[in-house]
Parts: structure tokens; C-alpha cells; sequence
């Protein structure tokens, strides 16, 4: 299982998309989460924490300029407590999610979202392929969020064209691997319980299934996918 990070090249910024997790995550925001949550993601530390693992692929911290979050669960934004002063950017459904007295959701650590500044996106853009809705980050159809409703209220896919042609669809939770893509399943009943809304979460999981084959859907935690997408230097142009 993977749980990660992406830096996107774009000539107009240096960007994360999802920001993975910090090196002390399990003590630092698994903490204050329910006991059943803290049972399931019980397991050894990460490898390594988000900074470090930029360091180790070469790129400076520094030059990020924002992170472009999926969605705000823990593993998906605990990462941005080593890149303090970096915003996130995340769909405005997604907002309540973030507000100071919102309930406690699953998979939502409040420790986590607290000293990150959030700036809302609207999702205003027209139909793009099989999704309702997107919006054009930098205006050049480079790279657009697709809206993938249903594991959270504001979840987002991050639809990347690159310089090759080639076009990537960082998927986030709404699949978690892509054996239930080509089942197009719903997931197990108990792990439903991570879906804000398991029916419109499935409907998503459709919309992914009929998506053309040359765009390459990739689940965040599907790490034999992952592997198997990226060559051993871990960029695609």
C-alpha cells in the first residue's frame, strides 16, 4: 500500500498533488482520531516522512508553491505539517470538512488540518469526459480537477496532460486500487464506512470505469500500479 505524494512541473508553478504524510504522523495526527480508525491504520511508521522524501528525490521543499489536495483525509494532507506556510488548494464542497467546528467525519484528524491554510476551488469548469464538473487550474487544459464526489463531499481527481501526450488521472480514494476499477465494484461493506456517501461514491467508480483506455487511472494507495506507471527515476514527462 502506498500512501504519497506527487510533484507536478508546470511552467507556471511547482506543485503537490495530495501531500502524503509527515515522519511522525502515527503520534502526531493518528492521536486524536477514533479508536477504530487508529486500530485500522495501525502498522509500522512510514519510510519516510514527506520532506525527507522530496530531499531524497532531489527537489527542494522551497520551491513548492501549493499543494493540490484530492481530499482532506489524514494521509492525504498529514505530509503538510513539515511545509509549513504551503497552501492547500481543495474543492469548495470539501471546505466544511476544514471549518474549526465541523464534527468529527471518519478519516478526518482535526490535528492535521490545524495549521494549514485551505483555499477553496470551485468546481465552476463544464463537463469534462465522464465527470460533471472541473475546474482549469493555470487556464491551458494542463490540468484540470475532475469531480469525484462521494468518498468525501468535495473530492476531486487531478487530471494531468503531459508533454508526452501521455494523461494521467490521480484518482485519489475514489478507487483504492485497480482491481475495483476493472470490477467496477463498490468497496467491501465495512470499508464503506470511509465513503461519505457510498452510493455517489460508486457512481463515481462508474463514471472511472468508462473513462477512455488511454488515460491512465491511478488509484494514491495502489503501490504495484504506481511502481509499474513511473520508470525508476520516478518522473514522467
Amino acid at each position: 500500500m502506498a500512501i504519497g505524494a506527487f510533484v507536478v512541473e508546470h511552467p507556471s508553478a511547482t506543485f503537490l498533488a495530495d501531500a502524503g504524510i509527515c515522519s511522525d504522523a502515527h503520534t502526531r495526527h493518528l492521536a486524536d482520531m477514533p479508536a477504530m480508525v487508529r486500530k485500522m491504520s495501525a502498522g509500522p511508521p512510514p519510510r519516510t516522512g514527506l520532506v525527507a522524501g522530496l530531499r531524497e528525490a532531489g527537489i527542494d521543499p522551497s520551491t513548492l508553491q501549493f499543494a493540490l489536495l484530492t481530499h482532506v483525509h489524514w494521509d492525504h494532507v498529514s505530509g503538510l505539517a513539515e511545509l509549513p506556510g504551503v497552501p492547500a488548494r481543495i474543492s469548495s464542497a470539501e471546505m466544511p470538512l476544514v471549518a474549526r467546528d465541523a464534527p468529527p467525519r471518519p478519516g478526518v484528524s482535526a490535528a492535521a488540518l490545524r495549521d494549514v491554510s485551505f483555499e477553496p476551488v470551485p468546481l465552476g469548469g463544464p463537463p469534462v469526459l465522464t465527470f460533471p464538473a472541473s475546474h482549469d487550474v493555470f487556464g491551458d487544459g494542463s490540468v484540470l480537477l475532475c469531480d469525484l464526489t462521494g468518498h468525501t463531499p468535495g473530492h476531486v481527481g487531478i487530471l494531468l496532460a503531459l508533454r508526452s501526450g501521455q494523461r494521467l488521472l490521480l484518482a485519489g480514494d475514489a478507487v483504492w486500487n485497480s482491481r475495483q476499477l476493472k470490477l467496477v465494484r463498490q468497496r467491501p461493506a465495512l470499508a464503506r464506512m470511509a465513503d461519505a456517501d457510498p452510493e455517489a461514491a460508486y457512481r463515481t467508480v462508474i463514471r472511472l470505469s468508462k473513462l477512455p483506455p488511454e488515460i491512465t487511472v491511478l488509484p494514491a494507495h495502489d503501490h504495484d500500479l504506481l511502481a509499474a506507471t513511473f520508470p525508476s527515476d520516478g518522473w514522467l514527462e
